[in-house]
């Protein structure tokens, strides 16, 4: 690792690197799913039991263009990774992508669609890289290419590829261990899972029962519920929901790979109900992998061997907010008004997370235009205050909102305000040091917020900073609390005013202290400790 230089601009320098390394290594393993185009297929597959003669390939490489959006495939709305208010307009904030199983599932058709007479026998090796968003039209083409006998390799250059091999008659149904481990005590209907589990709408909704959990596994009951590739979907859906019930840390996880996918029927033929079993067979820090088994009326349907997923750095009030971002938030009250946010994530896919749920299109954009190593600091701040927001509206109004529902901006001076139809005589303060930031709301009234770490300062700060009647008043206390006591009470009262300090904190003279209160030109200041934190607002 790079030695820590000591000089700020070199030290920003070294950050920004060192966050563009973290993203690129992310960027290059992360956890996304890509899509495919419904290709239509010919009116009505035959039946297993009955194969047509297949016909040789024409080339040993083809292709297909694929195209994909709402108004064409509706429902994949019902695929959106983010919660947001009915009738939302900006369907980007939304983001609503096409699921891995419909990926997997077109590379299929496009394969199978070349040699007339076979149906899908296996789909292998599949990865996939980021996510295909729809939110605008997605265009892409698959590129194939022949590698045997009716064994094909399909490349979404970027986003995903797949080798499938086609069957041209019945495959023999091997004897599958479907052992779960030993069962828990643990049960969860169709409707608590759909509010506190799965992002999915209506038509990727289809776990209709949770049968049994085990130390090692889940079985439940499954069906296709409308979008494409939603019975595999769901099977990795239980998969999901399996390791949100068992683990306690990193409990969310979205697929990266599949080795193997075995159809011992029509993949096509999807209707009823399946009994759908989970076994886990390998679990990490970065993945879980598992086989899973869909049967029938007691026939396997299809066996999937190492389903992996990639396990996220999501913590119950991330994934809470994620859920039901109109009743959770990601700060702490730690005062009354005063809204405390810890940066407690590392990666970038966790910082995507808090991005989408908390900001708007607007927002968005000016925050692609920080630099790096200022992405985190805006970020953590602005949530602080919209955490403040949210809680003021509630208490006062009795009005729960969404965080992406208002925006903050600032004036010419910096001093943050809020934009909407519903935040009328709301003020605002915000403050942010190294990983935390606090941020505080109040109605009708200006406010003024800051936050320290503890520490004793130089000499030339006293002669900067502090006038002889406050040099007095912090005679025989602790320097290091009280000086930053002093200083943020300083900086408060300048955010109060809407100004800042303008160069000259000795202007705003502290004039007395009672406990933890102190008054600048007759404004009391509330100030706490909080961690190695002091922290002030006007009152």
């Amino acid at each position: 690792m790079t030695a820590k230089s000591g000089h700020p601009l070199v030290q920003a320098f070294q950050d920004n690197v060192n966050d563009m390394i973290r993203m690129q290594e992310e960027v290059l393993t992360l956890f996304q799913n890509r899509p495919e185009i419904t290709i239509p297929r010919p009116a009505q597959v035959a039946p297993v039991a009955q194969y047509a003669a297949p016909q040789a390939p024409r080339s040993t490489t083809f292709t297909k263009d694929l195209y994909v959006t709402l108004e064409s495939h509706p429902y994949l709305i019902d695929h959106s990774l983010l919660r947001q208010p009915k009738g939302w307009a900006h369907v980007a904030d939304m983001e609503p992508v096409i699921p891995m199983t419909m990926i997997f599932e077109q590379l299929a058709e496009i394969a199978e669609a070349e040699i007339p007479g076979t149906l899908v026998h296996k789909i292998m090796n599949v990865s996939v890289f980021q996510w295909m968003n729809v939110a605008q039209p997605f265009e892409k083409t698959v590129k194939g290419q022949w590698r045997g006998e009716n064994h094909a390799y399909l490349d979404i250059e970027n986003f995903a590829n797949a080798e499938v091999t086609l069957k041209s008659g019945p495959v023999p149904t091997p004897t599958l261990n479907l052992s779960i481990g030993d069962l828990l005590p643990i049960e969860r209907t169709p409707e608590e899972i759909y509010d506190a589990h799965m992002f999915h709408g209506d038509q990727y909704q289809g776990i209709t029962e949770v049968s049994a959990v085990g130390t090692k596994g889940i079985i439940g009951k499954i069906k296709g519920n409308g979008g494409k590739g939603s019975l595999l979907d769901n099977a990795g859906q239980l998969f999901g929901l399996w390791l949100q019930l068992t683990l306690v840390k990193d409990r969310i996880a979205f697929p990266v790979k599949i080795r193997d996918i075995e159809f011992f029927g029509d993949m096509h033929d999807q209707e009823g109900i399946f009994e759908c079993t989970c076994m886990q067979t390998e679990l990490n820090d970065e993945f879980a992998i598992a086989n899973i088994v869909l049967k029938r009326d007691g026939k396997v349907w299809c066996a999937i061997t190492g389903w992996q997923n990639r396990r996220l750095e999501i913590d119950a009030a991330l994934w809470n907010v994620s859920m039901s971002p109109l009743h959770n938030r990601l700060s702490e009250e730690i005062a009354p008004e005063v809204f405390f946010f810890h940066q407690a994530y590392t990666r970038v896919a966790s910082w995507d997370f808090i991005l989408k749920r908390y900001f708007n299109q607007t927002e968005k954009q000016h925050h692609q235009q920080l630099l790096p190593n200022k992405k985190k600091n805006w970020m953590v701040s602005r949530v602080a205050v919209k955490d403040a927001v949210r809680n003021l509206l509630r208490q006062e109004k009795n009005h729960a909102c969404f965080p992406i529902t208002f925006e903050i901006r600032s004036d010419e001076v910096g001093k943050p305000y809020l934009i909407s139809d519903f935040t009328e005589d709301i003020h605002i303060s915000l403050a942010h040091k190294g990983k935390e930031a606090v941020g505080i709301a109040r109605y009708g009234k200006s406010v003024g917020i800051d936050m320290e770490l503890m520490e004793e300062r130089s000499e030339g700060f006293y002669d900067l900073v502090f006038t002889d009647h406050e040099l007095a008043l912090l005679k025989g206390k602790d320097q290091a609390e009280w000086t930053t006591r002093f200083w943020v009470a300083k900086e408060a009262y300048g955010k109060f005013l809407g100004t800042g300090l303008k160069g000259n904190p000795k202007a705003f003279e502290v004039e007395q202290i009672k406990d933890d209160h102190l008054w600048i030109n007759n404004i009391e200041i509330k100030t706490i400790k909080h961690k190695n934190y002091i922290i002030g607002w006007t009152l």
